[in-house]
């Protein structure tokens, strides 16, 4: 799309802190889309950090302008100032140390107005990571596996990596725009699972697009919390509160358990602690081993406080447990109508297949 007189179709949300050395790449970016009705916010989350104004003041573009936030409110609650209605019919999250390739929101417009029923639409991505000496090296990776299919497909709720993440990233999505619909999380929800729990959240199916036309950057320093604990809470609960309505056959479910056996690590503890926290789960238990069992053990003897505040979990955080069981109940019903309706329903196992590299990702807690 040239530059023209149109409207603004895509309000693009930038969210900064502390980096002055990836937020004019990322900005470089979003100058270089070859879709140029959008209008960008760029949030600065560091009210003492003059340079974000700076920059934005340099670039003398109108559609991009700065929301200088007069506190630290993290990057939970800076995320849910974007998830809710625009003027624009679509919306976008590029973070700061992530970019676009050049034609990432004139090819995202143009699936979403093809397929009008999709609320969010998101792209493969190439994975960078930073280097000690804070150079960027190509890794030659991608998120999603490299698949010689090019055409975009939808993806209903259900697949294997929703039970205990997502199949979406921030930095790849496009989101259309409702009255009234808003994604916002719980504000003590840990960031590090932020992506799941708003795919819950959203209506599906979801639209993949396989070319890679986003990039997303591992950086050395991240805001996503390394803490054991909170991680495993997370995970028995977005595991529990998927098993717990998802209806799968005996078979479908062992299967599900043999393929968090076969994650590297394994996946197997999440499983068994979500069977052991819902009574509606427990038929899970039949298809798991001894080796599993073994992992469980070991894992409590080498971290007691770990499960003990899975344990608590329900106890300490009811408003976690309560959205995802209310969303997650949600997505399964929406696919039992849309599949009642449809005479060749899609699957879910059509969702892009993950690559190693993104388990590698989910494993360091993305």
């Amino acid at each position: 799309m040239s530059k023209s007189d149109e409207g603004a179709q895509v309000r693009v949300f930038l969210p900064t802190y502390r980096r002055p050395a990836l937020l004019p790449r990322a900005l470089k970016s979003l100058l270089a889309q070859t879709f140029v009705a959008w209008k960008c916010e760029v949030h600065n989350d560091d009210p003492m950090d003059p340079f974000p104004a700076e920059l934005v003041k340099s670039l003398g573009d109108s559609r991009i302008e700065l929301h200088h936030h007069e506190r630290n409110i993290g990057a939970s609650a800076s995320f849910n100032l974007f998830y809710r209605p625009t003027p624009e019919p679509f919306y976008g999250l590029l973070e700061d140390d992530n970019w676009w390739e050049p034609e990432f929101l004139d090819t995202m417009v143009a699936e979403m107005r093809s397929h009008p029923q999709v609320v969010m639409a998101w792209c493969n991505q190439k994975i960078w990571e930073e280097l000690p000496d804070g150079s960027w090296r190509n890794t030659g990776l991608f998120v999603n596996a490299a698949e010689g299919l090019s055409t975009p497909r939808l993806a209903v709720f259900g697949n294997f990596r929703q039970m205990l993440g997502s199949l979406h990233g921030n930095g790849a999505m496009l989101m259309r725009s409702r009255p009234g619909e808003t994604y916002e999380t719980p504000a003590d929800w840990p960031f590090v699972a932020i992506e799941p729990l708003r795919e819950r959240m959203i209506q599906h199916p979801l639209l993949f697009v396989p070319k890679p036309l986003a990039v997303y950057c591992k950086t050395l320093q991240t805001a996503r919390s390394e803490n054991r604990a909170e991680w495993a809470v997370v995970q028995t609960i977005l595991a529990a509160t998927f098993l717990k309505h998802c209806g799968y056959s005996d078979l479908r479910l062992a299967a599900f358990f043999a393929e968090a056996r076969n994650m590297r690590p394994p996946s197997t503890t999440a499983i068994i602690l979500a069977a052991l926290m819902e009574t509606k789960c427990r038929r899970l238990l039949r298809y798991s081993r001894p080796l599993d069992w073994l992992l469980l053990f070991r894992g409590l003897v080498r971290r007691p406080h770990v499960f003990w505040q899975v344990l608590q979990s329900r106890r300490h955080h009811p408003d976690w447990w309560n959205s995802l069981d209310r969303h997650s109940a949600a997505r399964f019903e929406e696919q039992r109508l849309n599949s009642a309706k449809d005479s060749s329903p899609i699957k879910s196992n059509e969702a892009p297949a993950e690559s190693d590299a993104a388990a590698v990702l989910d494993r360091r807690a993305r």
